[in-house]
């Protein structure tokens, strides 16, 4: 997996940054597309998550959207690209 950073995070909240670096070594564990969805289904950390961000899958990607805490608005431009290779189980 390769992940591309699009755009800047928003500090909203005080631990905005660290669920931020917290997910990106989440994804970095995972060694597949099935891993990396369990993984965000079943995080202890998935409550704060949903605060802060939204997510889905694309055919080959992983992609990650911030979300305003406080009013629920979602921005426009993606956070966070996750490229899943070929070789990785699909």
């Amino acid at each position: 997996m390769s992940f591309e950073i699009e755009s800047k995070i928003i500090l909203w909240e005080f631990n905005t940054s660290d669920l931020f670096v917290y997910l990106c070594n989440l994804i970095n564990l995972c060694n597949s597309r099935e891993e990396l969805r369990r993984a965000m289904e079943h995080d202890p950390q998935r409550p704060e998550f949903e605060r802060n961000f939204i997510w889905g899958f694309g055919s080959r990607h992983f992609w990650l959207k911030q979300r305003n805490p406080s009013n629920g608005i979602i921005m426009e431009n993606r956070l966070l690209l996750v490229i899943l290779n070929d070789k990785e189980v699909i």
